[in-house]
């Protein structure tokens, strides 16, 4: 059984080997140590290369905004419009939820974009495929036509004779106003 000195000395060495700091696989592979024996001194891989002075590499680096955006924006040019999550999961590098997580929604991009693209001439042809927004008080004038038009009805009044039930575990229960 390995001690913790040789095993950090081993995560040192390697490190200095590849380049880089070694993931668990790599240095399960290169050393021959077991990984169990790894978590019998370290609960965690990451803090055993920290323990060895390195700086863990993580796996999942969060992408910018913009290589989000320029994403969507190519997979659009190559669809020649707007991209469905279905289309952006074959055309696209990300997850479609990675998107809607950061900009509010999938109907949300379209406006995200033409954020991200206003005033630079590489994404004008994408620009030109996006439909065309209202400003936001032309868009608040039109609801208020729309309402005017077609106006909410008003809900049912309640029956405050009408007997409630509620179900409490298996057995059922009236409640008389």
């Amino acid at each position: 059984m390995p001690e913790k000195q040789d095993i950090l000395n081993s995560i040192a060495a390697l490190a200095k080997r590849l380049g880089h700091s070694p993931s668990l696989v790599e240095f399960v592979a290169h050393t021959g140590t077991c990984k169990h024996s790894v978590f019998r001194l370290f609960p965690k891989w990451n803090e055993a290369v920290r323990a060895a002075g390195l700086e863990p590499r993580r796996l999942y680096v969060r992408p910018r905004d913009e290589e989000l955006l320029e994403d969507w924006g190519k997979g659009a040019r190559r669809k020649g419009g707007l991209l469905t999550r279905s289309a952006y999961r074959i055309e696209g590098r990300y997850y479609a939820r990675t998107l809607e997580k950061r900009f509010g929604g999938w109907t949300s991009l379209p406006e995200a974009f033409r954020k991200f693209a206003k005033g630079k001439r590489k994404w004008a042809d994408v620009l030109a495929l996006l439909p065309n927004t209202l400003p936001e008080k032309e868009r608040a004038a039109m609801e208020r036509r729309c309402l005017d038009f077609y106006p909410v009805e008003q809900s049912s009044a309640r029956f405050v004779e009408r007997p409630c039930y509620l179900r409490k575990s298996s057995r059922l229960t009236m409640f008389a106003p």
